[in-house]
């Protein structure tokens, strides 16, 4: 694996909530990740969403994003999105 796939497969394992093992099964097994609302998820999210921002900042002036960026833009903000009404 990769520095760059390893990084990715930590992200997503810190926004799922579950450990690694558990997350590299249901992955395997084709299970949906189901992201159960919790302190620690909403600061992994809140971590993910800073260095978005920086992400952002160093590629303002850009034409073209980077496709694993937008992917992982996305992601946040479909996690966040279903996270609202549980934590409005």
């Amino acid at each position: 694996m990769s520095p760059q796939e390893a990084e990715r497969l930590d992200r997503m394992v810190a926004l799922s909530g579950l450990c690694k093992q558990e997350y590299l099964c249901k992955r395997v097994l084709q299970e949906d990740v189901v992201v159960r609302p919790s302190p620690r998820i909403l600061k992994s999210l809140k971590a993910q969403l800073e260095q978005l921002h920086q992400d952002v900042e160093k590629i303002a002036h850009l034409e073209d994003a980077d496709a694993e960026f937008v992917e992982n833009l996305l992601r946040v903000t479909t996690l966040l999105a279903g996270l609202k009404e549980v934590v409005v």
